[in-house]
């Protein structure tokens, strides 16, 4: 089979300098290979298919142009807000880790935030330092009408497991502050509603007190 010579070729913005050698192709076989400079500066060895198919038409900076070009494009990428709307999408995507795919399992992103300016137009004028975004209603999606921007302490009482804490009459959002209202501990508060087993004996809750589950329908 006639080699086709691709020296002097110009494919996209790669210039064939030469043939250099033969590359894998798994079920393709061994094919040649040719180094080509590229109109940045820089030199790659690509095989002569991907180069005549178009497959292959940089050393990598044209793709890596449009990806900064994308994320420029708003002039807020490095900000808070890019920062929350990326962590956001990677919780939404099951992505990031055994936290994000345990606790977030099944949660969503609205079609209108998988576009940063969109979400950015929301957020401009309701975060502010300090803030993260939390989701009103734990067990639904990222939307404009289920999301706000609270502090941290108020994130981390609004949870699948976060209960209502009801003692003496009073309601309190979490446990710690029912302990700072009647000063005393946080596993005071606990034994008050739950009861409590000490030198084998059972301290049932006290009537007054119940801690109950903020959303039913959390496994």
């Amino acid at each position: 089979m006639k080699i086709i010579d691709l020296t002097g070729q110009k494919f996209g913005r790669l210039t064939v300098i030469k043939q250099n050698g033969i590359l894998s192709s798994g079920k393709s076989g061994r094919l040649k290979a040719w180094l080509c400079q590229c109109d940045c500066g820089n030199t790659k060895t690509i095989r002569g298919c991907d180069l005549r198919s178009g497959d292959v038409s940089s050393c990598g900076c044209y793709k890596r142009e449009l990806s900064l070009a994308r994320l420029i494009t708003h002039g807020k990428y490095g900000t808070h807000l890019y920062q929350i709307w990326r962590d956001m999408k990677k919780r939404g995507s099951g992505k990031g880790g055994v936290h994000n795919k345990r606790f977030y399992k099944g949660i969503s992103i609205c079609k209108e935030w998988e576009i940063f300016e969109n979400f950015y137009e929301w957020a401009k004028n309701k975060w502010s330092e300090g803030l993260v975004i939390d989701r009103i209603n734990t067990l639904a999606g990222y939307s404009p009408d289920n999301c706000r921007f609270v502090t941290t302490k108020e994130n981390n009482q609004n949870t699948k497991r976060s209960k209502i804490w009801i003692i003496y009459g009073k309601t309190f959002q979490s446990s710690q502050d029912a302990a700072n209202a009647f000063g005393c501990s946080q596993s005071h508060i606990y034994f008050m509603c739950h009861g409590r087993h000490h030198n084998k004996k059972y301290y049932p809750p006290d009537p007054n007190c119940e801690a109950i589950k903020k959303y039913q329908g959390a496994s």
